[in-house]
C-alpha cells in the first residue's frame, strides 16, 4: 500500500523518480507512519527527502511543505521547525498570503509536534476555511485530519468526530493523495470516536468501512482489520444491530 501512495506521488507531481524524491519521499513518509507506524522505515524516507538536491536547491520560499509535515508527524520538531523558519523567512508578506493554507498547515504540524495544540487548531482552522489555488500541496479538506488530531490532543473528541466526518464528506478532486494516507486512519479514528460518545450505530458503520477498505490490505496489516472485525461485533452484540 505504500508503494502505491509513492507511485501515486510522483504521478500526481510530475516527478521522474530519478529527478526528484521530495514528493514520493515525504508522502510515503506519511503513509507509512500512518498505516502502519513503522518510523525507521518513515525516517529513512524523511532523510531521502530533504536531502534530495531538487529539494534542496528549490528557493526556501518555494520549497514545498511535505516534508514538514512528515517531520512533525514523525516527531522530529525541531528539524521542521528550522525548515518551516527558512521558508518563511526567505518569503515575503504577500508570498506567505499566496502561500497561505500551505503555510497554515505547516505551522498547525510544527505546533502539534511541539505539544501546542491550541495553536495548531488555530493553524488548522484557518487553513481549512482558505481556499489557495496557488498551494503546492494542499486541497480543500487537506488541513482537517491535522484538526482532528489536534482536537483530540486537547481531549475534545466531540470536535475530532466532526473535523474528521467533515473531511468524509467534503468533495475536493486534488484529495487522492491525502486520502491514500489519511482515509483509513480516519475510519478507525471514527469508529472508536463515536463509540466513546456513544453513537454505536454510526461507529459501526465507520469501522465497517474501513474493513471494507482494507480486506485486501498487505499480510502485516490485516491484524488491524481482524482488530475492527472483533471491535464491530462487541459494539453490535449489546444492541443486536444487525
Amino acid at each position: 500500500m505504500v508503494a502505491i501512495q509513492q507511485r501515486r506521488a510522483i504521478k500526481m507531481d510530475g516527478e521522474r523518480l530519478s529527478a526528484s524524491r521530495t514528493a514520493a519521499e515525504s508522502y510515503t513518509a506519511i503513509a507509512t507512519l500512518l498505516i502502519s507506524g513503522n518510523r525507521a522505515s518513515a525516517d529513512r524516507s524523511i532523510d531521502v527527502a530533504i536531502a534530495d538536491s531538487a529539494f534542496r536547491n528549490r528557493h526556501p520560499s518555494n520549497r514545498h511543505i511535505r516534508p514538514i509535515l512528515a517531520l512533525a508527524l514523525a516527531g522530529r520538531a525541531a528539524e521542521a521547525q528550522r525548515e518551516l523558519a527558512a521558508m518563511e523567512r526567505a518569503s515575503s508578506a504577500d508570498l506567505l498570503k499566496l502561500r497561505e493554507t500551505d503555510v497554515e498547515i505547516a505551522r498547525g504540524a510544527v505546533a502539534l509536534a511541539q505539544n501546542r495544540p491550541r495553536d495548531a487548531i488555530g493553524a488548522f482552522i484557518s487553513a481549512s476555511t482558505t481556499i489557495d489555488l496557488e498551494s503546492h500541496d494542499a486541497c480543500r479538506v487537506c488541513a482537517l485530519p491535522w484538526l482532528g488530531r489536534a482536537y483530540e490532543a486537547v481531549g475534545r473528541p466531540d470536535s475530532a468526530a466532526i473535523a474528521y466526518e467533515r473531511y468524509l464528506s467534503t468533495g475536493d478532486p486534488r484529495r487522492v493523495l491525502a486520502d491514500a494516507a489519511w482515509r483509513a486512519t480516519i475510519l478507525r479514528r471514527l469508529g472508536a470516536l463515536h463509540a466513546q460518545l456513544g453513537d454505536t450505530t454510526l461507529a459501526v458503520k465507520r469501522l465497517s468501512e474501513f474493513i471494507d477498505l482494507w480486506k485486501n490490505a498487505d499480510t502485516e496489516l490485516q491484524p488491524e482489520v481482524e482488530k475492527a472485525r472483533r471491535r464491530v461485533s462487541e459494539l453490535r452484540a449489546p444492541r443486536g444491530l444487525n
